[in-house]
């Protein structure tokens, strides 16, 4: 059989691999011929995608699954922060595929969950997992994603929401006056707008406000090097709060979602950030839900320690549907 295109398409970056062997032992997903390409170089998917099959030798492929920053609800799709669109459909016939998958990244990181070595996950709050229960995973990045999937029969089954657009709550008066500050500069404290990247900054120069500090411009990351280095206090302090904010937020996504397998962090923001985030207020936030802390008392939290586990999400998608209908696919 041919080999199936795999993709995961983000906010900056998108990247591609194809899976070549279905065959191997536990589980285990090999993604080849894996390659990145900035978002901002190209006009559509369909672009991307021509440059990424034009650098391997257009091979035939037969499957296809894309892992996508967007709702994924109908044959439209429009991603969340960037300026493509396309048609499911459409793409599947340009491709010349028999059959093409398409999912909201965030589903697909917490599938990649399933499927992961214990290599590249670290446990940062220990607790009891029970292996055939929902696990939720959060991923900041551009965007905020959150995902979901549960056990049915022996395939897991992605939930998708929006949660990044959901409210966020303070906990203290400092994490009041911030938000409302950075909610009259951005008209929302949503997660996306406070824990994703850009979001990272916003409650930055939030607290400046707040405080009635003077801050020069910069980006995320240097923002992230500053707080990390103890450089700049201000820096230091607004990465704690966000922290203590994201503890409290997957706490409260644990209860949603009951998730007793897991909360899984993904992303290279929190992979740089590590263990810091523990030596925040992290884990009181995630456990103080009053009556109902028990619920979540011996839900564990593991950071990812993959690079892109969307592109893993997507592979184990397709081998998650095929297996389950008996397609009884390999690939020769």
């Amino acid at each position: 059989m041919k080999p199936a295109l795999v993709a995961d398409i983000g906010g900056t970056h998108a990247r591609f691999g194809l899976i070549t062997n279905t065959s191997l032992p536990g589980g285990e997903v090999e993604i080849e011929l894996e390659a990145k390409f900035r978002c901002a170089e190209h006009d559509s998917l369909n672009e991307v995608i021509d440059g990424y099959l034009a650098s391997i030798g257009r091979p035939a492929l037969s499957y296809g699954s894309i892992a996508v920053a967007a709702p994924v609800w109908h044959d439209a799709i429009k991603m969340t922060n960037l300026d493509w669109s396309f048609s499911v459909e459409g793409l599947r016939k340009s491709l010349g595929l028999s059959r093409l998958e398409v999912i909201n990244d965030a589903s697909a990181g917490v599938l990649a969950t399933t499927r992961l070595p214990d290599h590249e996950i670290s446990v940062l709050r220990p607790g009891e997992p029970q292996s055939r229960a929902t696990r939720v995973n959060i991923i900041p990045g551009t965007g905020f994603g959150i995902g979901a999937a549960y056990l049915f029969g022996e395939t897991w089954i992605p939930v998708q929401g929006e949660g990044g657009h959901i409210g966020l709550a303070a906990h203290e008066p400092e994490e009041f006056e911030t938000l409302k500050a950075l909610s009259a500069a951005r008209g929302r404290a949503s997660p996306e707008n406070v824990l994703s990247g850009p979001g990272m900054l916003n409650l930055y120069f939030a607290l400046a406000e707040v405080r009635g500090i003077s801050v020069a411009a910069v980006d995320p990351a240097e923002m992230t090097r500053m707080a990390l280095s103890g450089e700049q206090a201000l820096a230091v302090d607004a990465l704690t709060m966000y922290c203590n904010l994201l503890g409290a937020l997957a706490g409260d996504y644990a209860l949603v979602f009951g998730a007793h397998g897991g909360v899984f962090l993904s992303g290279g923001i929190l992979q740089r950030l590590g263990d810091r985030i523990m030596d925040s207020n992290f884990e009181n936030r995630f456990t103080s839900k009053g009556g109902v802390k028990g619920e979540v008392q011996n839900i564990p939290v593991y950071l990812v320690n993959r690079d892109h586990p969307g592109l893993l999400g997507a592979a184990a998608w397709l081998l998650n549907l095929l297996n389950g209908e008996g397609s009884g696919w390999k690939v020769a």
